[in-house]
């Protein structure tokens, strides 16, 4: 209760530079998907590892704390199967 904290996400396993990238799984293996994480609902805010792209507070008097993230992939591509792996920090 009442401790401060941040969280950080990473640009995941696939990046080209700081865009995060999804890697095609399967057929067609090597076809990349950009995506977003975002702090907010209107798709604004990066959630990301630097500074002033972290989300940050202090914990209420039960010590909960719920955080979500939105997210927009970005181009148009065949659907398919995609996958990325990002690292989550909590730092405290």
């Amino acid at each position: 209760p009442n401790t401060a904290f941040a969280v950080a996400i990473d640009n995941g396993r696939n990046p080209n530079g700081t865009q995060r990238r999804m890697i095609r799984i399967g057929a067609g293996f090597g076809t990349y998907l950009n995506y977003e994480i975002y702090r907010d609902a209107a798709r604004t805010q990066r959630w990301g590892s630097t500074a002033g792209q972290l989300v940050s507070g202090v914990t209420p008097a039960n010590g909960k704390v719920t955080l979500t993230a939105y997210a927009r992939a970005q181009g148009f591509i065949v659907a398919g199967p995609f996958e990325d792996e990002v690292t989550i920090t909590i730092s405290f």
